[in-house]
C-alpha cells in the first residue's frame, strides 16, 4: 500500500468467488495466494464482517470509557477523579487533561 501519493491503487484481474456469498469477485486491490483462494470474500462480505466504526472511525475522548478512582496530577498536583484509560499498578506520572495537553504542545 502506497500512503502520500496520487496515483490510483493497481488492481488485480482474476476470476475467484466469495467464500461467504458465493459472487464472483473479478478485481482484487491485492495479488491473491494462490493458496488461500478459498478464504476471498467479496467486497460487501468484507465490509459485513468488519467491526463497525464509531464516529467515522475517529476516537474521541468523549466516547471512550472512563475509569473512576481517586489519583493526584504529578505536575500541578490537582485531584484526579476520572481518567479515560486503566492506569498500571504504581504507575507515578499520571496527569490531569490541562497538564497532558500543555505537555504535548
Amino acid at each position: 500500500m502506497s500512503y502520500g501519493n496520487n496515483e490510483p491503487r493497481k488492481m488485480h484481474k482474476g476470476n475467484w468467488t466469495c467464500s461467504d456469498c458465493g459472487n464472483a469477485i473479478t478485481e482484487l486491490p491485492f495479488e491473491p495466494d494462490p493458496a488461500r483462494t478459498g478464504n476471498l470474500k467479496c467486497r460487501d462480505c468484507h465490509r459485513k464482517g468488519a467491526p463497525p466504526q464509531r464516529n467515522g472511525g475517529r476516537n474521541t475522548f468523549q466516547e471512550r470509557e472512563t475509569v473512576k478512582g481517586n489519583w493526584t496530577c504529578s505536575d500541578c498536583g490537582n485531584a484526579i477523579t476520572e481518567l479515560p484509560f486503566k492506569p498500571r499498578e504504581g504507575a507515578g506520572n499520571i496527569m490531569c487533561r490541562d497538564c497532558f495537553r500543555a505537555s504535548k504542545a
